[in-house]
């Protein structure tokens, strides 16, 4: 199931490319943040919520955390039973970031890599599978699986004129402590010879700091939790409706919800209509 999203998104990129907001991801998040104050709402950052009791009084919440967060924010107003179902949500494996200042752009021996924006590097299916399932078994892979993007091929305002950068990253198991950028650069340096003479600066980044930089990535799990057999369709519980809690006022739209991890944005559009289907009517837009 899995691999089939994985597919489908490969196939839609083909189609139209994998695009890249000029400026930097933060013009994404500005882009949206500007369209919700158009609608009157308002953003409130730099301030941690413990508990529903710390936010206004609403008709719905729509909480887009993990699912044991969601039982510490609702406290009591979830039952008990499904709390302790949301408690026990498993995690997947964590990744190993690094990002790159370099002097050049990365010097890849294919041609079609060298115009490429995004490049996953496993030169085999053999390769690529004992990488993840180390990962996954809780072994670190002597021979990492990549996924690597290079945006200044295409966003020159990234970079000082003449430079570039490159951000790769690669799986390792949840809450891992150690260090996989050697194993990184190797693994570079094996498609793109001379890659280590043109970086400038690097700054890694382990599960603990991906952790600390976002808590609903834990352990490093950027994926909103394990995504292996079943669970990319059961989650975070078994339930007709995954997006709804047993309290018609709380929802749930992070990656922990159907159809998973992905710049996608469904779970929360999923959870929107079925809040707005139940707070205000089956007919409300």
């Amino acid at each position: 199931a899995t691999g089939g999203v994985a597919l489908l998104f490969a196939l839609a990129a083909h189609e139209v490319g994998w695009p890249f907001p000029r400026g930097g991801s933060q013009a994404l998040s500005d882009a949206l943040v500007a369209y919700l104050e158009s609608l009157g709402g308002r953003v409130v950052t730099g301030r941690r919520v413990r508990s529903l009791d710390e936010l206004p009084a609403a008709r719905a919440y729509v909480l887009d955390v993990m699912p044991e967060r969601l039982a510490a924010i609702a406290g009591d107003r979830l039952p008990r039973r499904y709390a302790e179902r949301l408690r026990r949500y498993r995690h997947g494996p964590a990744v190993f970031k690094v990002d790159y200042a370099l002097s050049g752009p990365v010097p890849w021996t294919s041609e079609a890599c060298r115009r490429a924006g995004t490049v996953h590097l496993g030169p085999s299916m053999e390769e690529i599978g004992g990488a993840l399932r180390s990962a996954y078994g809780g072994g670190v892979p002597r021979v990492p699986f990549l996924i690597t993007a290079q945006p200044t091929l295409f966003d020159p305002s990234r970079a000082p004129d003449g430079r570039h950068v490159l951000w790769a990253y690669g799986h390792v198991p949840n809450g891992w402590t150690g260090d996989l950028t050697a194993a990184i650069e190797r693994q570079i340096e094996r498609f793109a010879p001379g890659f280590g003479d043109l970086i400038l600066a690097r700054g890694s980044a382990g599960p603990e700091r991906i952790a600390e930089h976002d808590a609903n990535n834990v352990g490093g799990d950027i994926a909103g939790g394990a995504c292996d057999r079943l669970r990319l369709l059961f989650r975070p519980t078994a339930a007709r409706v995954p997006y709804a809690t047993p309290n018609p006022a709380i929802y749930l739209c992070s990656s922990a919800t159907p159809p998973g991890p992905g710049v996608h944005g469904m779970g929360g559009h999923h959870a929107a209509r079925i809040a707005l289907r139940r707070v205000f009517g089956a007919g409300a837009e």
